[in-house]
């Protein structure tokens, strides 16, 4: 294990590049399969892969695989904070572009149900990210929350006719292997290391966590091997207890097999 160096305002993709090398079936994969193929920025993150977690300590300098990244998103800018959720899911875009066998690992279905007087619909559609509003500190319930009935105002069918009310939920049809949790705003959540989804259960391998104010701060990573948490800030990286509130921001959950 290593830390990443910060070379201005990258501590998002630090973060980033700390929770996904520490899902188990995507670095295993890589170590597994070498990539050979053409694009640079899959090239460069499998040989990172392999140098991470090769015996060492030695910090890993960003920058190559950092100017890979801004090349397929140049919004990434270097010298302005971003954000780590989204650099999490720019990174499995170009992955599972080039590695198809990628997708299956990251997607799910959630199927969504609407019922009004006189009507209902159903539609399925993939998901990756499972989003949670935080209007508590308790995740178990939020969770919980997050699949209830919603109540939608002046709703309008697909015929085209408009409802005074009409209720509707997002149900998992088909879960992923990778289960991403992202909470609609930075705050200090109460997390659970194990969640149960129907028949499943899901542990916490990784954690981005947010110190600081709403637009600005500083990410750090909780990240998990061999039933030990790790925190890794910057080019800094220890073992340390994953602590129940600090600022958790995008959760990485693996399945149970």
């Amino acid at each position: 294990m290593r830390g990443f160096s910060n070379i201005g305002n990258t501590c998002y993709f630090n973060t980033a590049l700390q929770c996904l090398l520490h899902i188990p079936i995507l670095s295993n994969y890589l170590i597994r399969n070498p990539y050979k193929g053409d694009c640079e920025f899959t090239q460069i993150y499998n040989e990172l892969t392999h140098i991470y977690w090769t015996k060492g300590e030695e910090m890993i300098n960003v920058e190559t695989i950092l100017k890979a990244f801004q090349k397929n998103f140049p919004r990434f800018k270097s010298d302005q904070q971003n954000d780590v959720q989204e650099a999490i899911l720019c990174i499995i875009d170009i992955l599972e572009r080039e590695i198809p066998e990628i997708k299956k690992w990251f997607y799910g279905k959630k199927t969504q149900e609407t019922i009004w007087s006189g009507g209902k619909s159903t539609n399925e559609e993939d998901f990756s990210v499972h989003l949670v509003t935080s209007d508590s500190t308790d995740m178990e319930e939020m969770l919980k929350k997050s699949v209830d009935w919603d109540v939608i105002q002046n709703f309008e069918d697909t015929e085209g006719k408009v409802h005074h009310v009409a209720t509707t939920r997002k149900l998992f049809s088909k879960l992923p292997q990778i289960f991403m949790i992202s909470f609609d705003r930075k705050s200090h959540i109460e997390i659970i290391e194990k969640i149960l989804m129907d028949k499943y259960e899901y542990n916490l391998i990784a954690s981005a966590v947010h110190v600081g104010l709403q637009n600005d701060g500083h990410y750090v990573a909780f990240v998990k091997r061999r039933n030990k948490w790790y925190f890794a800030n910057d080019e800094h990286i220890k073992e340390q207890d994953l602590p129940d509130k600090a600022g958790h921001y995008f959760m990485i959950y693996n399945l149970k097999v």
